[in-house]
């Protein structure tokens, strides 16, 4: 009788660790899965800011070659860089 109450008291035990393992486990791999997300939508928004900074650059480059700052010659090779880029007007 008592090897009995001892098995179950052992087997109650075992499942309550295990119980206790996959809560960990569950915990863990929310943890992980907003990190993630969070780790995503950064690199998102850098991708952004990344391609704003060019297209401002791109912008800053036509209002020069639309300005008399640039000689001719530069303009033109301005011209077709952008134009292969399908920027030209």
């Amino acid at each position: 009788m008592d090897k009995l109450i001892a098995n179950r008291l052992i087997a109650v035990i075992k499942t309550l660790a295990n119980k206790e393992f996959e809560l960990s486990k569950l915990e863990y791999s929310k943890e992980y899965k907003s990190y993630k997300a969070q780790q995503m939508i950064c690199e998102i928004l850098i991708m952004i800011e990344q391609h704003v900074d060019d297209l401002n650059t791109d912008y800053i480059d036509r209002q020069k070659a639309e300005s008399t700052e640039l000689s001719k010659r530069a303009k033109k090779e301005l011209y077709l860089r952008n134009r292969d880029k399908g920027m030209g007007k």
